[in-house]
């Protein structure tokens, strides 16, 4: 598991990245490099998946950790405020740019999208119609 700064971290990936491309047409070296991943394949796997968790959960944090229309903490996903696709894994993307996303829980996702691709809404047309009716997302209440 990698450990220190971020700028730590960023200048070992830099260094891996250019290590690789320097080796990647080497057949000995493309050799040794399938045969330790499958030698660590389970506790690589297992680093990956600590990793990725870890960015979520820092994503999760930047954006308040609550969803974004009624305030709940269950599961969360991150959604971009102009509704354009993404990666699934947009974690990384949220840490880079935190202004351009929303955490939302998976029921206020649904009806995001369905305002924006259905009613062809915009993200500021549809804040101005939540604010204008103040609705109580969990009892329907206004």
């Amino acid at each position: 598991m990698m450990r220190g700064s971020v700028e730590a971290q960023e200048r070992q990936r830099e260094h891996h990245k250019k290590y690789y491309q320097e080796h990647k047409n080497d057949i000995e070296f493309r050799k040794a490099r399938k045969q330790y991943y499958e030698k660590n394949k389970v506790r690589l796997r297992k680093i990956r998946k600590l990793y990725a968790r870890k960015i979520r959960k820092q994503a999760e944090e930047v954006l308040g950790g609550l969803c974004f229309i009624c305030g709940a903490k269950r599961p969360l996903c991150g959604h971009k405020k102009d509704g354009s696709s993404h990666a699934s894994n947009i974690a990384p993307l949220i840490l880079k740019n935190p202004d351009e996303f929303v955490l939302l829980c998976p029921s206020c996702h649904r009806g995001i999208h369905f305002c924006m691709k259905i009613l062809n809404m915009t993200w500021d047309a549809f804040l101005k119609e939540y604010k204008s009716r103040e609705v109580c997302h969990d009892s329907g209440k206004r």
